[in-house]
């Protein structure tokens, strides 16, 4: 897989809790021929309501404004493009990152679940 880095748009969803908005984390991606499209109107809703949690910062794979995650309008549910599983643990994490593994961390915050 290929490193990129990604923008965090919006910090308020159970998996960005714990990240800065604008953000930028490295992350791996694997995108093959994937990519994020959507048609005008659609996009006028998503940023509407702030449903565009991920961006790639470069433009790597040609989803429409670079976006790699969107949300629903609750927030509670997340699709993403890139793997940040594949970043979470420092035996399969080059980089050393923590960023990737927040992803995580805001999901384990949100539960309430004690380390």
């Amino acid at each position: 897989c290929q490193w990129t880095n990604l923008i965090v748009k919006n910090n308020k969803t159970p998996f960005t809790n714990k990240l800065q908005l604008n953000q930028k984390i490295p992350i791996p991606i694997a995108n093959g021929e994937g990519r994020y499209y959507v048609d005008s109107q659609l996009m006028h809703d998503l940023k509407k309501h702030n449903q565009i949690v991920f961006a790639y910062e470069d433009y790597v794979n040609g989803s429409v404004e670079q976006i790699a995650g969107i949300c629903n309008e609750d927030g509670n549910v997340v699709g993403m493009m890139p793997h940040p599983e594949r970043a979470a643990e420092k035996l399969i994490n080059p980089l050393d990152n923590k960023p990737s593994s927040l992803i995580f961390e805001s999901l384990i915050h949100t539960l309430g679940v004690k380390n």
